[in-house]
C-alpha cells in the first residue's frame, strides 16, 4: 500500500493562513516565531521569495515577531538573508548526519540560533548506529550519563548557537521526569558533562497545524543562545578530554558523514 502523498500547504496565501490558524488555536495575538520548510529540495528561487515575502508581511504585520526556515541548504539562507532578517534554522544534523555544518556556521556567523532536528538519529537504523557507537558508549559510561546525553551534549558542544528542542511522545511521564531530574544532579556534580536542555525551555514546538508551518515559543531566544555560547566555552575543552582517543574524529572532522567517531 502506497503512503498518502503529504499535503504542503505552502503556497503564499496558505502560509498566512496557517499562522492565523495558529494564533487562533493559542488564543494570543503573536508568534514569537515561525519556521517556514522548505520542501522537497525546492531551489532558492522564485517560489522561495513569494514564500518569504509573505512572512514578512505576516512580521510587518504583527502577527509574528521572527522569521525562521527549516531543511534550507546554505544557499537558500544567504539568498533569504538578503531579503530580510532570519532568528532561527531548524536542520537535520546529528553525528551521523553533517551536511548541514555551512549553515550552522553561517548560522553562528550572523548570530542566529541553529536547532538540530533528529538530533540523535533517523531513521531507526541510524538511531541504533549512534548510540551504539563504541566512543558515545565509552563516554556515557565515563560519565554515569545516557549515550542520548551524550550525543546531545556533543551537539552543544559543537558551536554555541546551537539549540535544542526537547521532545516527548507521551504529555507527562513520571519515569521521564525521574530520569531528567537525575541526569541534571548529576551534571550539577560534573559540569563537565553538559546537560541537555531542560524540558521547560521556551524553544518548545507548541503545534504543527500545517506541515509547513512550525511554530515555536522563542521569547527568550537571544538570552539562551548566549547562555550556551558561555556554557558551551567552558565545557568543551573538558568534554573533548574526556573523549580521549576518539576525541579528534569526533570534534575536528565534523564534515564527515557516518557514525566512524
Amino acid at each position: 500500500m502506497r503512503p498518502e502523498p503529504c499535503c504542503l500547504y505552502d503556497e503564499p496565501h496558505e502560509l498566512r493562513h496557517g499562522i492565523e490558524d495558529n494564533l487562533r488555536t493559542l488564543g494570543v495575538e503573536q508568534l514569537a516565531a515561525v519556521n517556514l520548510r522548505v520542501m522537497d529540495n525546492a531551489a532558492p528561487a522564485g517560489r522561495f521569495f513569494d514564500q518569504l515575502a509573505a512572512m514578512v508581511a505576516a512580521r510587518d504585520d504583527g502577527l509574528i515577531a521572527g522569521i525562521g526556515l527549516s531543511n534550507i541548504s546554505h544557499d537558500h539562507l544567504l539568498r533569504a538573508l538578503e531579503v530580510t532578517d532570519i532568528v532561527c534554522v531548524q536542520n537535520s544534523f546529528n553525528l551521523a548526519e553533517r551536511k548541514s555544518l555551512p549553515v550552522l556556521r553561517q548560522c553562528d556567523r550572523c548570530g542566529m540560533a541553529f536547532v538540530p532536528f533528529s538530533p540523535l538519529g533517523w531513521p531507526r537504523s541510524q538511531h541504533n548506529a549512534i548510540l551504539t557507537n563504541s566512543a558515545v558508549t565509552t563516554v556515557a559510561r565515563h560519565h554515569g550519563a545516557t549515550a542520548g546525553q551524550v550525543v546531545l551534549a556533543w551537539l552543544l558542544a559543537i558551536a554555541p548557537n546551537v539549540l535544542l528542542i526537547p521532545g516527548t511522545s507521551r504529555r507527562h511521564s513520571p519515569q521521564a521526569e525521574s530520569r531528567r531530574r537525575g541526569a541534571f544532579s548529576r551534571a550539577r556534580r560534573n559540569r563537565t558533562a553538559h546537560p541537555p536542555v531542560p524540558m521547560t525551555s521556551t524553544a518548545i514546538p507548541v503545534t504543527m497545524k500545517h506541515p509547513n508551518v512550525g511554530t515555536y515559543r522563542l521569547n527568550t531566544l537571544r538570552q539562551r543562545v548566549d547562555q550556551h555560547r558561555a556554557e558551551a566555552a567552558a565545557s568543551r575543552d573538558a568534554f573533548k578530554s574526556q573523549i580521549g582517543q576518539h576525541a579528534d574524529g569526533v570534534f575536528t572532522a565534523p564534515e564527515r558523514t557516518g557514525v566512524d567517531v
